[in-house]
């Protein structure tokens, strides 16, 4: 992030996290064992255990690492947007309104998810979500300059931001 800046973190990494869209749409179409899996062996480590050795889909296994692995870029750069809007005199309470209005979606859009893909069907349902990503993106493109100003000076990284 710091070698990319603000709105290049915030545009590359929303762009991986609807393409790690397309690995889901592709499960949902390709189905289960399209790669080949592993099996992870039963072990006791006392404070966690697997009980019998369990099969892991290989197809699965890397579209989740790879959604993992963009949504916390993603997030990182998000959180790192949202703390360059806040002014230090402010941090916590600017903070906490704007992580909180973030939460919106998650909160009150994520449990209807689930209804509106059995109604419209997991593949249906997965190029929807990289359908409205794209807006966002869009927006994000036309703000890019708004964005870029919000971004630390690189002779002033490791210190503290501007109010």
């Amino acid at each position: 992030m710091l070698r990319l800046g603000l709105w290049r973190s915030l545009m590359l990494f929303g762009v991986l996290q609807l393409v790690s869209n397309v690995g889901f749409w592709w499960l949902a179409v390709a189905g289960k064992g399209v790669l080949p899996g592993t099996t992870i062996p039963a072990f006791d480590w006392g404070f966690v255990r697997l009980a019998a050795p369990t099969p892991v889909d290989g197809g699965l296994l890397m579209v989740v690492a790879f959604e993992n692995l963009s949504g916390g870029m993603g997030t990182a750069a998000f959180v790192a947007f949202m703390m360059s809007l806040c002014q230090r005199r402010f941090t916590a309470t600017q903070y906490a309104l704007l992580s909180a209005f973030a939460s919106v979606g998650r909160v009150w859009v994520g449990p209807l998810a689930g209804v509106l893909a059995e109604s419209i069907g997991w593949p249906s349902f997965f190029i929807l979500s990289m359908v409205l990503a794209a807006p966002a993106l869009a927006l994000l493109w036309w703000l890019r300059a708004s964005v870029r100003a919000l971004d630390v000076d690189p002779a002033r990284r490791g210190g503290d931001a501007p109010d």
